[in-house]
C-alpha cells in the first residue's frame, strides 16, 4: 500500500521510557512505536478504523512561525482515509491542552505551530484527547482483542466466508449462535473478527465487553 512517510524517528529514550509501546500493525505490515500510552489508544483507534487505509506515526517534522519565531514540532501521526483525504493527528491529554493553565503555554505553541503548518500545506488538523478516544468506554479494549486475534491468524478463506455468510443472511445474531450453527470450530471467532476489522461486519463494541453475546450484522453500507 502506498505510504508516503516513514517515520523519522524510530525510537527515542524519554523521561516516558516505561510508555514506551511497540506494536505490529497489520495495515502497515511493520512494527509501530508510540511513546505514551495514549499514543497507543490512538494507534488501536487508527489501525482498527477500516476509513483509514494506511497511516505513519511520527511522520513529519512541521515547521511554523510562532510569536514571531521559528517554531518546529515533529507531529505524532498521519492518516489517509479511504475517500483520499489525509489529515495529521496530534496526541494529547485535554489538561495539557487547557488555555486557562498558564504552564501549558509551551504545548499550545507546539499545537499551533502545527495547525499552522497543516493550514499552509492543505492538510487537515485533528487533536485527539482521551476525552474522545475513551468517549466509549470499552470501545479501545475490544478493538484491542480484535487487533490480536487479525494479527494472529489468517483471512478466512472463500470457503469459511461462504460458511459465515449463509449462517448471518443478513440478521443480526450472536456470536456464540454463528459459533454453534459452524459446530463451534474454533476458527470462527477469529473469522468473525477479521470481517469487523475490515468493515465487512459491525458489532455493539462501544457500550459492553466483547464476548461471544456481542451481536452483530453485516456492514453492507459503509459511512465515511
Amino acid at each position: 500500500m502506498d505510504n508516503k512517510y516513514t517515520p523519522i524517528i524510530k525510537f527515542k529514550q524519554t523521561r516516558y521510557g516505561s510508555n514506551h509501546w511497540i506494536g505490529f500493525s497489520p495495515k502497515l505490515k511493520r512494527d509501530v512505536n508510540l511513546y505514551s500510552d495514549l499514543e497507543y489508544a490512538n494507534w488501536i483507534y487508527v489501525e482498527t478504523n477500516p476509513y483509514i487505509i494506511t497511516f505513519c506515526e511520527q511522520p513529519v517534522k512541521a515547521h511554523s512561525i510562532v510569536d514571531g519565531k521559528i517554531k518546529t514540532s515533529i507531529i505524532d501521526m498521519w492518516i489517509r482515509r479511504i475517500d483520499g483525504s489525509e489529515a495529521y493527528i496530534e496526541v494529547k491529554y485535554s489538561n495539557d491542552i487547557d488555555p486557562n493553565n498558564p504552564k501549558n503555554n509551551k504545548t499550545l505553541k507546539q499545537i499551533l505551530c502545527q495547525k499552522q503548518w497543516c493550514e499552509e500545506n492543505g492538510y487537515e488538523h485533528i487533536v485527539h484527547t482521551e476525552k474522545f478516544l475513551y468517549e466509549n468506554s470499552y470501545f479501545i479494549e475490544n478493538m484491542k482483542i480484535i487487533l490480536t486475534h487479525v494479527r494472529d491468524s489468517p483471512f478466512p478463506d472463500e470457503l469459511k466466508l461462504k460458511r459465515l455468510q449463509n449462517v448471518l443472511s443478513h440478521r443480526k445474531t450472536t456470536i456464540r449462535s454463528i459459533k454453534n450453527e459452524i459446530d463451534n470450530q474454533p476458527w470462527v471467532a477469529a473469522a468473525i473478527y477479521h470481517l469487523i476489522f475490515a468493515g465487512l461486519w459491525r458489532g455493539e463494541l462501544k457500550s459492553a465487553p466483547l464476548t461471544d453475546l456481542t451481536e452483530v450484522e453485516c456492514n453492507e453500507q459503509k459511512e465515511s
